[in-house]
């Protein structure tokens, strides 16, 4: 009797286990379609912007800052929302692949950020949005730059914390424009921005942390 019920605890266990295991790959595998989706999105924008500008505040505002930098974040921010999920699935098996990606996901992180910064100055909202998305764009260099610093010196306990970070920062983007048509049922685009361009962030990093202390990393 203490055997079969041994068992089935076993297969309980088992098929938890299982049901646990494919939530995640399809939650990974979700994030990393929209992800991408958002990605493309900004790669695109260069060429949308002057169409979108018509129609949106928001867009318009994006032609009276420098084009240059404008497509600093863009294009880096696009790349990085592309090459963040690919990491997590190279580490352990291509190891000098996620190396060299490493470094270009460094690199657009960069020029994404300091392009923020500069969007962040003009952006829709005054000082609630430009303060909200400047202390994003010097996380997001700041905790890449901490990966990286770590991933240098073979800690990969640390770099793997600080990676999640960055990688949460980096996701704010999908999250914005989640949780953007929500906030702007009740208030309205002014207050929807000002309040998007915080949140987006501090939940994200909420999330990591809740994730990194979960999996004691």
């Amino acid at each position: 009797m203490t055997n079969h019920i041994s068992i089935i605890d076993n297969n309980n266990e088992i098929n938890n286990n299982t049901t646990n295991k494919w939530s995640r790959k399809i939650g990974f595998g979700l994030l990393t379609f929209f992800g991408m989706l958002v990605g493309f999105y900004g790669l695109a924008m260069p060429i949308l912007t002057p169409i979108f500008a018509q129609g949106s505040v928001v867009h318009a505002n994006f032609l009276l800052q420098s084009q240059t930098l404008l497509y600093f974040h863009f294009i880096g921010a696009g790349i990085a929302l592309l090459i963040s999920p690919i990491q997590f699935y190279l580490y352990k098996r291509f190891k000098t692949a996620h190396r060299i990606m490493g470094r270009i996901y460094g690199l657009s992180v960069l020029f994404g950020a300091i392009g923020a910064l500069n969007m962040a100055q003009t952006a829709y909202g005054g000082l609630i949005s430009t303060w909200g998305l400047s202390i994003l764009a010097i996380l997001w260099i700041v905790f890449t730059g901490m990966a990286i610093y770590f991933a240098i010196k073979r800690d990969i306990k640390a770099h793997k914390r600080w990676i999640i970070r960055s990688v949460a920062l980096t996701f704010a983007a999908l999250t914005l424009r989640v949780i953007s048509p929500f906030i702007g049922l009740v208030v309205d685009d002014m207050t929807t921005s000002q309040i998007v361009y915080w949140l987006s962030w501090i939940i994200n990093l909420l999330l990591a942390e809740i994730w990194i202390v979960k999996k004691k990393l």
